[in-house]
């Protein structure tokens, strides 16, 4: 992994986001960079002088931020950060070419938000169009030492080596068993994923257990399995294909509450370096 690029609004639930942020870099040896942006409204816009107070105001606010985050972990990750004015999508995408991340750590909106909706509009479109893995932390989802990625795979042709590879350094970076899973819906004709997903990992010589189970649907047959586990992350591997694209607007629209109680990791297939 490079550098960690963290989007915050410098909320409680963004600061819970920076506590994965913070465990990843020190077990990574990685710095931390935060990018915060704004807007402000069209009327004050023709006043130079208020855009002017709001961005030292944002700019005090991080720097702030920064001191204090320093101060909890003693110094022992580097935190850097930026404030920009304009779309939030726009300037994390620019920004991580600027700083040199190949990982995003930001918060999600719980399901118990006034839009009902499991991820934020940001969230949700960082995640959809990011080139790099996202890792997305709940608001309710306090961090802990996690020790098993769980892994969703669909019936489609092996993912990318890049994803794939992705997802081992991330589990061996962070010294976690891989649970890779399929799901078969109940009464459904029964499939399988590919076998050269494993058979990828063996020759990697990756530890890792594989489970075939079903469920009332494919989301909640997940989530079920993922309660088995104690302290785990769930792992999709995005396609431009239709699985990853409608399960992931089923878990949004559903709001299932237990959607909202563990971190999100996910790769895109065929992502590079």
């Amino acid at each position: 992994m490079n550098n960690i690029l963290v989007p915050t609004d410098f909320s409680e639930n963004a600061d819970n986001a920076m506590d994965y942020a913070i465990a990843l870099a020190k077990q990574t040896n990685r710095s931390i960079h935060l990018i915060h942006t704004y807007t402000t409204t069209s009327h004050a816009g023709h006043l130079s002088n208020i855009n002017r107070i709001i961005r030292e105001d944002r700019d005090k606010e991080m720097k702030a931020y920064i001191t204090k985050k320093e101060k909890e972990i003693g110094g022992t990750v580097t935190i850097g950060g930026r404030v920009r004015k304009g779309d939030a999508i726009v300037a994390i995408e620019e920004e991580v070419e600027k700083c040199g991340a190949n990982l995003i750590v930001m918060g999600t909106q719980g399901a118990n938000s006034v839009s009902k909706r499991v991820l934020g509009s940001t969230a949700s479109n960082v995640i959809k169009q990011a080139n790099l893995p996202v890792l997305a932390i709940p608001a309710a989802v306090k961090y802990s030492n996690f020790t098993n990625l769980v892994v969703a795979l669909d019936a489609l042709n092996i993912p990318q080596e890049k994803a794939l590879n992705k997802m081992i350094a991330f589990a061996k970076t962070m010294e976690v068993e891989i649970n890779l899973i399929h799901v078969t819906e109940t009464g459904k004709a029964h499939t399988t994923s590919d076998p050269k997903v494993g058979a990828y990992l063996l020759e990697k010589e990756v530890e890792h257990t594989y489970e075939n189970i079903e469920g009332a649907n494919v989301m909640q047959g997940i989530l079920d399995y993922v309660d088995q586990k104690e302290n785990a992350i769930l792992c999709l591997i995005a396609r431009e294909r239709g699985w990853f694209s409608n399960l992931f607007h089923q878990s949004v629209s559903t709001g299932v509450a237990k959607e909202a109680t563990l971190p999100l990791l996910v790769l895109h297939d065929g992502e590079g370096e």
